[in-house]
């Protein structure tokens, strides 16, 4: 720790006064870009709480005293409570909605001042509470680690969380549906440069390569392999039926400033595990439909619009495309129920035979989006809210404790 503390000192500028006080502080600067604009329109600040993010410190005699004063054990959690008591805000407002931080301070500040409110906006598919349950039932973890959440009140996609969260008993005070910022970011991108989506006979795979927590192949050894299995089905479908493929790798090539061995580096675990997997013949396919993530935050957006169907297991993309009136097919080859869409069974697929996907699939991109709709039922925007505009109903919520 005291090795941390010394590199953080020598990387960061030092002011010796207090923080200002803001209305509202943006807990966590990861993602900041996508709620920039969000909560611009408010006094706000922003306070980094990752190590290798934190360039700047406050060193006073009250921040000081402070820190040692709320210590339990963990010193970066004391000084960011101690920021926050100074600064005095009405809201702490963060968009990692599964930061065991923010829900540590959160829960401090139960005791410590009960008036600044603690709201976290969801930002993606949660399939690692799930998970946390599952390991700690097999006895690969010893404490479930969902007990460590609090969140007081939680912006989310939809009304699921408040089912998934109750069933898991996740200590989550109030749950408030306000549908995704990240779509109607899109679909004003899409205005701005006038894109219409021209529909194209292909299918959109996306890489769902290690979205599963690593202690999860301790379970099952063939964990990663089920999940290749998924771009083997595909590979095969299309070429059996003359249909174009891309699949949408899950990282980007890391810099060459990247900490650590090159080849250990997740993007190279990605492309190792499909090289494994997949037979030569596939392999080859593979890279031709590979599409390598670029600079514009939307490119995976416009591709999966574009196709006929979208396909993979876990990503949050699977119900923002069906939220955006696309098709979908979430197939989880996995064995386990954990991985499994929380919707209609009519979107998704959970055997790992491919004859039965085959005739799922084929079903599913001749039919007519009308059709499909129909069938799937009344409850598409259960896992997202349909919603015009996400950002008034987020600062409709905000302004109740702001103004």
């Amino acid at each position: 720790m005291l090795i941390k503390i010394f590199n953080i000192l020598k990387k960061s500028n030092i002011n010796f006064s207090n923080p200002p006080h803001n209305k509202l502080v943006v807990f966590d600067d990861e993602s900041f870009e996508s709620i920039k604009e969000l909560v611009s329109v408010y006094d706000y600040s922003v306070l980094p709480i990752r190590l290798n993010k934190i360039n700047k410190l406050y060193i006073t005699l009250k921040i000081i005293f402070l820190t040692f004063f709320f210590y339990r054990g963990n010193l970066l959690s004391s000084y960011l409570i101690s920021l926050i008591t100074i600064i005095k805000p009405k809201i702490v407002f963060t968009y990692i909605d599964n930061s065991l931080k923010f829900s540590e301070i959160a829960r401090r500040f139960q005791k410590i001042d009960k008036k600044i409110k603690f709201i976290a906006l969801q930002n993606g598919s949660r399939y690692e509470i799930l998970e946390n349950q599952y390991l700690f039932n097999k006895n690969i973890i010893k404490q479930n680690i969902n007990q460590k959440f609090f969140i007081p009140i939680l912006l989310s996609f939809g009304v699921y969380e408040k089912k998934l969260f109750k069933k898991l008993h996740l200590k989550v005070k109030k749950i408030i549906p306000v549908g995704n910022i990240l779509i109607e970011k899109y679909k004003i991108f899409k205005k701005k440069h006038k894109i219409k989506i021209k529909k194209k006979r292909q299918i959109c795979l996306l890489s769902d390569h290690g979205a599963w927590q690593r202690k999860m192949n301790e379970t099952d050894k063939n964990l990663e392999k089920n999940f290749i299995l998924l771009a083997n089905f595909c590979l095969k479908f299309a070429l059996k039926y003359k249909y174009k493929i891309i699949i949408c790798e899950k990282r980007a090539k890391p810099k060459s400033n990247t900490p650590g061995p090159i080849n250990e580096t997740d993007f190279y675990l990605e492309k190792n595990a499909y090289k494994k997997y997949l037979s030569v013949k596939y392999y080859n396919q593979f890279k031709k439909a590979l599409v390598k993530r670029d600079k514009n935050q939307f490119s995976t957006y416009l591709r999966m619009e574009e196709s006929d169907v979208l396909i993979c297991t876990m990503s949050t993309l699977l119900r923002e495309n069906l939220n955006l009136r696309n098709k979908i097919f979430a197939v989880n080859l996995t064995g386990k129920s954990i991985y499994n869409f929380p919707m209609n069974k009519f979107f998704s697929f959970n055997s790992n035979n491919y004859d039965n996907f085959e005739k799922k699939l084929l079903s599913i991109v001749k039919m007519s989006k009308k059709k499909y709709f129909n069938m799937a039922g009344k409850s598409l925007d259960y896992c997202i809210l349909k919603n015009n505009s996400p950002e008034n109903k987020i600062r409709s919520e905000l302004n109740k404790y702001l103004i």
